[in-house]
């Protein structure tokens, strides 16, 4: 073969150029293959093509190259592939891309991938996109990648994901994310991922977020994770919100918590129920409340607590309640105390009874009061029995009456003896009966009077006779006068 002339060449008929042995082929120069015409070069057998070798591919001009068919394309090595100039990658058609194999497509350099047109890349089949080296798709440019169909970016191999820049990944579509694989989500390196825009995130499918490391999601920016649905977010595993940090808690919308599970905000560790906004605790619903672990509670701040809404705090159960620390328990408003049901005042402690404050006691719901055991009366402070309004004075039952210590009954107002029922007032005790004030005594109803046993009426003292209207003494029955002790009949006297 190298006994032809460049001319000699060039003048053979396609005909006597096809009937060229693959050795013939192979000891073409680059001189001779120059010279080709374009009917010579779609004359090439396929494996003839292949023998020309890699310097040989490299010095065919734009027109021999445009004038191979796709099967003659798919028949270079890949050291042929490898070798074409970036300018002849440039000038292969689309039919041409398309022909490539998986092979061939792994063999193309960096220089040729950087160079290759959105259209080019467009053709490429999935498979062999997915064959590309790391590298070539690293050289990638941004407009080159968003040209990539969802089919494209959805074929890419875990590790060509992983090599994608920032600038890469921001440029792909939202229909491009949305289209990316578990596998693909799950090979992003954090800086990747904290690089996506609020749409991109948006896009992403719930069942590939539900696979994210909460290494990944602790990544995320606060706006990226504002931006998530909810959707996504019930699609979180609990595994995976212990794992978020307390920015990305902060981060989290008021309309956001309200769509969190319950067993989710029970997988909240102490720090991350620290940094909710009060606004947000508010906006949880009563049963993401009720879910708290009392270990939980106990830990959220008197600003949190005092920020509960009263369905969250009717939501509270029992053992939440009873766990309460004595600074959450002060921290309650007067609103938040009113709510309060039977069973849940009831649950206080003794302990925490003493430390409500005066005002929140008395908001207590006339059933809570009622409520109250025996033990919780008898602890209650002077300042709170005094604080009590007369209705729910009036609602104590006989038994709670009878609870009173002497210092809580010293401690009750005019306004509260005078609301007391003929019940309640019989149920005082000798001993409370003597504790009771002058003044207070003095407003007992008649009918309240009449209701004392005889036991209570010689409980009363001296000074208490003393302080006894008329309309009281008058109240006074057959047996209740005989009860009466010498020393009262004197003070009785005395008044007359």
């Amino acid at each position: 073969m190298a006994t032809y002339t460049t001319t000699a060449l060039a003048a053979l008929s396609t005909t006597e150029f096809a009937a060229l042995t693959t050795a013939d082929a192979a000891a073409l120069g680059t001189a001779q293959i120059a010279v080709l015409t374009t009917a010579q070069v779609a004359a090439f057998e396929t494996e003839d093509l292949a023998a020309v070798g890699s310097a040989g591919i490299r010095t065919f001009t734009t027109e021999q190259l445009l004038a191979l068919a796709t099967l003659q394309v798919a028949a270079l090595t890949s050291k042929q592939v490898r070798a074409l100039s970036t300018d002849q990658v440039v000038a292969l058609l689309t039919e041409s891309i398309v022909a490539l194999s998986t092979e061939q497509a792994a063999s193309l350099s960096t220089a040729q991938a950087a160079v290759m047109g959105t259209s080019q890349l467009a053709a490429l089949e999935a498979a062999d996109l997915a064959a590309v080296g790391t590298a070539s798709v690293r050289a990638f440019s941004t407009d080159q990648l968003a040209a990539l169909s969802t089919a494209q970016i959805a074929a890419l191999a875990t590790r060509q994901v992983a090599a994608l820049s920032t600038d890469q990944l921001v440029s792909l579509s939202t229909d491009s994310v949305a289209g990316m694989g578990t596998a693909q989500l799950v090979a992003l390196l954090t800086a990747q991922l904290a690089s996506l825009t609020t749409d991109q995130i948006l896009a992403l499918q719930t069942v590939d977020l539900a696979v994210v490391s909460s290494v990944q999601l602790r990544a995320l920016t606060s706006d990226q994770i504002a931006a998530l649905s909810s959707d996504q977010l019930v699609a979180l595993s609990t595994t995976q919100f212990a794992g978020l940090n307390t920015a990305n808690v902060v981060a989290f919308t008021t309309q956001q918590l309200t769509y969190l599970e319950t067993s989710d905000l029970a997988a909240l560790t102490s720090d991350q129920l620290a940094a909710l906004e009060t606004t947000d605790l508010a906006a949880l619903s009563s049963a993401a409340v009720r879910a708290l672990w009392t270990d939980q509670l106990v830990l959220l701040s008197t600003d949190q607590v005092a920020a509960l809404g009263t369905r969250q705090i009717i939501g509270l159960l029992t053992a939440s309640v009873a766990a309460l620390t004595t600074d959450q328990l002060v921290a309650l408003s007067e609103t938040q105390a009113a709510v309060l049901t039977t069973a849940q005042a009831a649950a206080l402690t003794v302990e925490q009874l003493v430390t409500v404050q005066t005002r929140d006691v008395a908001a207590l719901s006339t059933a809570a009061i009622r409520g109250l055991t025996v033990s919780q009366i008898a602890a209650a402070t002077t300042d709170q029995i005094a604080g009590l309004t007369t209705r729910q004075v009036l609602a104590l039952g006989t038994t709670q009456i009878a609870a009173l210590t002497t210092d809580l009954v010293i401690a009750l107002t005019t306004a509260q003896v005078a609301s007391l029922a003929s019940g309640q007032a019989a149920a005082l005790s000798a001993d409370q009966m003597a504790a009771l004030e002058v003044q207070d005594l003095a407003v007992l109803s008649t009918s309240n009077v009449r209701a004392l046993t005889t036991n209570q009426v010689a409980a009363v003292t001296t000074e208490q006779t003393v302080a006894l209207t008329s309309n009281q003494v008058v109240a006074l029955a057959t047996l209740q006068v005989l009860a009466l002790t010498v020393d009262q009949i004197a003070a009785l006297e005395t008044t007359d």
